[in-house]
């Protein structure tokens, strides 16, 4: 089976255990990004809305709502019959789906006749955490904990039709503080901005600098 895993990286200074609240397999939370079309001739995208615990009927509209073949070769790389084979092959496939696939975690017919869907895997997930160091490891500073480009995956998708895209970090984030005398987790983290200082609308001075610097998120190929 091949997934896409989608992919955490962040610097984390002070701080670790980095993850959505109630962990990235709670099956309430909604992860959005884009889907772009696999068509070579459509790239067309659309906005994906995904969580576990929503489901929807694979479509089963029986209209050929595809481009023309004019629309569909507009970069002139196609003749007719690759295109009419192209959309017998894709309805061959819409039907041995809909038998054996009746719901998804997302869909979208894409107007030029591609079927795009969605299913949310559990269990791949886990926290963007800071390694153990051994009793030799030097610090950079004894008063911080700085770990650069940290990655972890946060969950898996079998995604059909289309390539995603484009996740949207968003708020709902949460993460310890490593260090100090008192042990604290931070709730409501927003991870849109590039560099996310923690000292930000605390009304009492933390003991040492809390940083999440350049959180990204990517989706990886993955052949389980």
């Amino acid at each position: 089976m091949v997934l896409y895993l989608l992919q955490l990286e962040a610097t984390l200074v002070n701080c670790t255990n980095l993850q959505l609240k109630n962990g990235f397999d709670h099956p309430s939370h909604h992860y959005h990004f884009e889907l772009v079309c696999e068509r070579r001739s459509c790239r067309r995208k659309v906005k994906a809305n995904v969580a576990y615990d929503t489901w929807v009927p694979f479509p089963l509209n029986e209209d050929d709502d595809s481009d023309s073949f004019e629309e569909y070769n507009s970069d002139s790389s196609f003749d007719e019959d690759e295109y009419e084979a192209e959309k017998l092959e894709r309805k061959e496939l819409i039907n041995i789906l809909r038998k054996n696939i009746p719901n998804v975690h997302f869909s979208h017919s894409c107007e030029c006749g591609n079927i795009m869907w969605v299913i949310m895997k559990l269990g791949y997930g886990s926290p963007l955490k800071v390694p153990k160091q051994d009793d030799e490891t030097p610090d950079i500073d004894p008063g911080i904990s700085y770990e650069p480009g940290l990655t972890t995956t946060m969950v898996a998708f079998d995604v059909a039709g289309a390539e995603p895209i484009n996740y949207q970090m968003g708020g709902g984030w949460q993460v310890d503080m490593v260090g100090g005398s008192v042990s604290r987790t931070f709730q409501g983290v927003d991870l849109s901005d590039v560099n996310v200082n923690l000292q930000d609308g605390e009304e009492v001075k933390l003991e040492r600098p809390v940083l999440i610097m350049s959180p990204k998120a990517s989706f990886l190929l993955f052949e389980n």
